[in-house]
């Protein structure tokens, strides 16, 4: 049997079997051994599910009567932060290449509720807050999705909001594999957690934001950012992805705290490898791992 049609048996026959192994490596390589973390529920899944709870990603964000842009159609403001419901879906609007569906939202406004439609780019794909869980007066830490540029990708952000402003935020590429009609519209599931510092000096915690679509062939993974009290920052990510009974790669991050972890370092490292069909099991193609020192809430490559 050749390659290809090897390929395409493992993912047709035993396809079951290599997506649970997908999901539970995904799972393991997200999480870093030492980072004991509150993971909020997934909402967002290519769109958002209805009656899930999430926040205004943006500024000043228009709320309208109906889900299309045009003159008189504004109702409302809101600001970042604010927290709304999602009631349903409209239809699909493009600004910055990015496209998204229209979400009619319910919100609580000088203690009334109030409906409206939000374009889904101004709503936050993930959340988490500062300790851990949302109390009176909290402020949202939130992951979103600013544009899509045909050659750059997906171009995302992570934003603390305060009072109703941006008060900090962290650029990053939202893990994606490219095609598709739609390929400007974001297909993955993303969640978000919050953990401690996992060793890294002036840091007070790790947030995590996990992109995956469980799928053979997709690459997965979570990217991490810093919160040293006052400004957020982006460190690295790690990734994987796989095709059963044919290759997988993987990324892995490793922090100070982690078990093989070093004192002011990060350390990543990769491996690839693909399926021997005479053995019937996998062999390591290629190895890889860099050490960096953790400087001023970068990550400086140590000459080690």
């Amino acid at each position: 049997m050749n390659k290809t049609l090897y390929c395409e048996y493992f993912s047709g026959i035993k396809r079951v079997v290599f997506y649970s192994m997908a999901v539970v490596f995904a799972f393991v390589f997200s999480c870093a051994a030492s980072l004991a973390s509150a993971e909020e529920s997934r909402i967002y899944s290519s769109k958002f599910e209805k009656g899930a709870i999430t926040y205004i990603f943006g500024e000043s964000t228009n709320v309208r009567k109906s889900d299309k842009i045009s003159d008189g159609n504004v109702i409302d403001k809101l600001d970042a932060g604010q927290k709304v419901k999602i009631l349903s879906e409209g239809s699909q609007y493009s600004i910055d290449g990015y496209t998204q569906s229209w979400y009619r939202v319910e919100y609580f406004k000088d203690g009334k509720s109030e409906t409206g439609f939000v374009w889904g780019g101004f709503l936050s794909l993930a959340s988490v807050f500062i300790g851990g869980m949302e109390k009176e007066g909290s402020s949202p830490v939130m992951a979103g999705i600013k544009k899509y540029d045909p050659k750059e990708g997906f171009i995302g952000e992570l934003r603390l909001a305060a009072d109703g402003k941006i008060i900090s935020r962290a650029a990053f590429s939202p893990h994606n594999t490219g095609g598709g009609e739609k390929e400007s519209a974001y297909s993955y599931g993303v969640s978000a957690s919050i953990s401690g510092p996992a060793g890294l000096s002036g840091v007070k915690n790790i947030i995590m934001v996990k992109c995956a679509y469980e799928a053979c062939g997709y690459l997965n993974g979570t990217s991490y950012f810093g919160w040293d009290g006052k400004e957020l920052f982006y460190i690295t990510r790690d990734e994987y992805m796989s095709e059963a009974g044919c290759y997988d790669f993987e990324k892995k991050v490793i922090f100070p705290d982690d078990r093989g972890g070093e004192k002011g370092r990060v350390i990543l490292e990769e491996n690839s490898r693909e399926f021997d069909e005479t053995k019937n099991d996998y062999f390591i193609k290629s190895s890889k791992k860099e050490i960096f020192e953790f400087k001023n809430n970068k990550l400086i490559k140590s000459g080690k």
